[in-house]
């Protein structure tokens, strides 16, 4: 019973100092500053990338072969191809496993625009019209029709209290394009990267 006594108190005690955790995570990874809105009021994230020595038709070549790589199929996601101007614009989406009420893992799909500018020695990554979408569906015997959740309307306000602790509900769709548009501007920058130095080093292979 004295053992039972100590877990119950023990889980007690500890359970405040995880909440404490969980709030200071969240705020430091979604938290102010982490959706960033331009001067137009839309969400867009943005990076600009340099690779020194490597041209404008080398940078889309490297740029498409990533893009062909990232999607199951680029033919349909791909809405521009512009080689001559260095430009790609894809309409895509991506599943990622999102923190939600209770602590639950659940799939959030994060629809997107995908702009790649390439020019000679650097190119511009450029995510934005992003949006969570739930599917229809029955939940509880109940049919829900699919719903859009533009990033624009998660702001901070609306989802973190006052005392800083994240939503569970409004924070869902914050949490999943934050992680998404943040994992997609590091994933193409490292395949990018890579396919030229591929390239690179196949130019200068002896045959």
């Amino acid at each position: 019973m004295k053992k039972l006594l100590l877990t119950i108190s023990l889980v007690l005690f500890a359970t405040p100092i995880w909440a404490q955790v969980d709030k200071e995570a969240d705020q430091k990874r979604y938290g102010k500053g982490q959706m960033p809105f331009n001067e137009k009021g839309e969400v867009v994230f943005s990076r600009v990338v340099h690779e020194e020595g490597h041209d404008k038709k080398a940078l889309y070549n490297a740029t498409k072969l990533c893009i062909t790589n990232i999607f199951n199929s680029a033919k349909d996601v791909i809405q521009l191809d512009d080689p001559d101007q260095g430009i790609i614009i894809v309409k895509g989406y991506s599943v990622i496993p999102t923190r939600a009420a209770m602590g639950m893992i659940v799939d959030a799909n994060i629809y997107y625009t995908l702009d790649i500018r390439c020019r000679d020695g650097r190119y511009k990554i450029d995510i934005r019209q992003i949006k969570g979408h739930s599917p229809a569906g029955m939940t509880n015997g109940v049919y829900l029709p699919a719903t859009d959740t533009p990033a624009e309307l998660l702001t901070y306000d609306l989802c973190f209290k006052q005392n800083g602790k994240m939503k569970a509900i409004e924070g869902f769709y914050r949490r999943a394009i934050i992680d998404c548009c943040n994992r997609l501007l590091i994933q193409i920058q490292k395949d990018v990267h890579n396919n030229l130095t591929a390239n690179s080093a196949n130019d200068t292979e002896d045959w």
